[in-house]
């Protein structure tokens, strides 16, 4: 079965009016397997702009971690970027962390931008800043900021808060938790314990 029939499976009449996705990113984050394209998984980044460049929505947004930007010396995200340019998208990229922009976390991420009949896209400046006089900026977001109207955790299985089942961390490991500093990750586990002061 090809491709084009697939979508048109999918899809019947005009074009989404937008795709907005985010291919699975362990072949090529830090902390991931590091395969790239070697893994089926990091493939998933050109099934995704065929689908873009098949549909021809009026938009794309694509994101991923960064260290996709460099992957194979930047030769991956050009072919992409060309794929999505054969198509008749005007394409622009940018490395943007959630903090500059207004969300409690300082999470990294490449983004990939198509526009279909109309010019580059103009990534917006930043709107939050540790430095909030900087352009008048406002403060980064807290994790504070972001906990105080929670409601106290439930402690009952499911915990009602979260929504899911407590794990059950083994004293040593509860223990251990509990000495590290705000910001200081758990060279074990791999957990870090969040600064209030911080996103």
């Amino acid at each position: 079965m090809d491709k084009n029939h697939v979508v048109q499976r999918h899809f019947s009449g005009d074009a989404p009016a937008g795709i907005i996705g985010g291919p699975p990113c362990e072949s090529f984050s830090i902390r991931g397997s590091k395969k790239g394209l070697d893994d089926e998984r990091g493939l998933l980044v050109f099934t995704f702009m065929e689908w873009v460049s098949s549909l021809k929505p009026q938009f794309f947004l694509m994101e991923n971690v960064p260290p996709l930007a460099k992957h194979n010396g930047g030769a991956t995200l050009a072919k992409l970027i060309g794929i999505a340019e054969a198509a008749g998208f005007s394409v622009s990229h940018s490395i943007v962390s959630a903090a500059d922009y207004g969300s409690a976390t300082k999470r990294r991420r490449l983004i990939v931008v198509g526009f279909l009949n109309r010019g580059p896209f103009g990534f917006p400046s930043p709107s939050h800043s540790a430095e909030p006089g900087l352009f008048q900026a406002k403060p980064y977001v807290t994790v504070k900021d972001a906990f105080r109207d929670l409601p106290e955790p439930s402690w009952k299985e499911p915990a009602s808060l979260q929504g899911h089942t407590l794990i059950k961390h083994t004293p040593e490991v509860a223990k251990r938790f509990s000495q590290l500093r705000p910001g200081q990750q758990d060279n074990i586990r791999k957990r870090t314990r969040l600064d209030l002061s911080q996103p």
